[in-house]
């Protein structure tokens, strides 16, 4: 028994849905060996996890094939904040007040606010003010917890890089801005004209600075780091001089890392059971080793890691025969690769695969590359002809795409392949889709 991160669960007791007793408690492995105490071909078991943010299913059927050639990994879910009825509150204060609120779409007020009952996860909250630039801010709402924020909103004078100046009585001479000054320095009193005077250049200073500064702090809490990457530039084109810039930048690389990693492994996770049911031992052996790289204790990655090479080794014919029933085995090897190095996204693995990637074909695959988080790619209708050292191959390619900014796309293409082998290897020629 583990989790959906493939971490075993201790003190899980199994019983069996009409039995009188209890057949075992999982050890702190997540194992438990169970012997049903009735006869049937398919048995109900009921897990009663400690835990009661664990979901299951409840009764889960299992039949004895499983329970006599095989381990049996059953994954438990969290139960959401939803499931479990837990909420949130929030508390925005702003300077000045009586800043308007919104709350995931929704007009919740004015500042200063405090709000209740919100959902879990994160949000984004916008401020508004007249004057004033307006400001969004992700936050992350944990069940049970209030999350404040407090925030200086910035005049929307200083945005645009000028104010106006008046004086009572009018006829005040106006300091000199057109000197040259650093952010922060004082304006000299060096008269240029008199007020009234609209719209005077002034420089940007410490003021945007450190609303620069705050405005990085809360997106690198709230894990928002392309946003944290556009505020630290326009922060480094201002003042490059300042102590944390450094700092800032690696956070953000590891956190986008860190990102890809959790994405890789869920795609991962997603990919393996289907190449298992298609039989696709190779597919499913090299997912597996690649998870394990990533959680090298994960239990069902272990699993199907044994599956897959149990399933490989059977195959194993030490003496096959002259006539092979599958002469087209290494295409299917070579397509199998085309699909696994876009699914890991790799213009490393993918540009293996030619003879000669054209250099605008190796950039266009590069660059949308750049602009997904995940791909699925399922080939079908396949057919392949030979002749001799040279192939040409065609199928329907269905694509599902997750993308950095935007929704998810899926659409189908059909794609034809011109193939030559070298050396006993199968290369792409060329390449049409459409």
């Amino acid at each position: 028994v583990s989790d959906e991160e493939g971490s075993p669960i201790a003190g899980v007791s199994i019983s069996q849905v009409g039995g009188s007793s209890d057949l075992g408690t999982t050890d702190v492995d997540g194992l438990v060996t169970i012997v049903p105490e009735v006869g049937d071909d398919e048995v109900e078991i009921r897990l009663n996890v400690p835990d009661d943010k664990l979901e299951v299913l409840n009764p889960y059927s299992i039949t004895k094939h499983h329970l006599n050639s095989r381990r049996r990994i059953i994954r438990l879910r969290q139960k959401s904040d939803a499931d479990m009825g837990l909420t949130a509150s929030v508390q925005i204060l702003s300077n000045p007040q009586g800043a308007t609120v919104t709350l995931r779409g929704e007009l919740l007020g004015h500042t200063p606010l405090e709000q209740e009952d919100l959902a879990t996860g994160m949000a984004r909250v916008e401020l508004e003010l007249e004057g004033y630039q307006p400001l969004l801010i992700d936050v992350v709402l944990t069940a049970g917890q209030n999350a404040p924020i407090s925030v200086d909103l910035v005049s929307s004078d200083l945005a645009d890089g000028g104010g106006d100046l008046e004086t009572d009585p009018d006829g005040g001479s106006d300091p000199d801005t057109d000197a040259d000054l650093n952010p922060g320095d004082a304006i000299p009193d060096t008269p240029v004209d008199e007020t009234p005077i609209d719209n005077i250049p002034v420089n940007q200073g410490s003021q945007e600075i450190d609303a620069l500064k705050n405005e990085i702090s809360r997106h690198l809490q709230t894990q928002s780091w392309s946003e944290a990457e556009a505020a630290l530039n326009r922060l480094a084109a201002i003042d490059p001089g300042q102590p944390n810039i450094t700092r800032w930048r690696q956070a953000i690389t590891t956190g986008k890392q860190e990102d890809e990693r959790r994405m890789r492994i869920s795609i991962l996770r997603s990919s393996i059971p289907s190449r298992l049911s298609n039989q696709d031992w190779v597919g499913a052996q090299r997912a597996a080793k690649e998870l394990l790289r990533y959680q090298p204790n994960d239990m069902l990655a272990n699993q199907w890691l044994r599956e897959s090479e149990e399933n490989l080794n059977a195959k194993e014919d030490p003496s096959p025969p002259k006539d092979d029933p599958n002469p087209d085995r290494d295409i299917s090897n070579l397509l199998q690769k085309y699909e696994d190095a876009l699914e890991a996204l790799s213009i490393e693995s993918y540009a293996k695969l030619w003879k000669s990637i054209p250099n605008n074909h190796k950039d266009g695959v590069e660059r949308g590359f750049s602009q997904m988080t995940a791909l699925k790619v399922d080939l079908s209708d396949i057919n392949i002809q030979r002749n001799g050292n040279n192939a040409n191959v065609t199928f329907t390619e269905a694509r599902t795409i997750s993308l950095r900014a935007g929704s998810d796309q899926s659409f189908n293409r059909r794609v034809e392949l011109s193939l030559i082998r070298e050396g006993g290897t199968w290369l792409i020629e060329k390449l049409e889709g459409r």
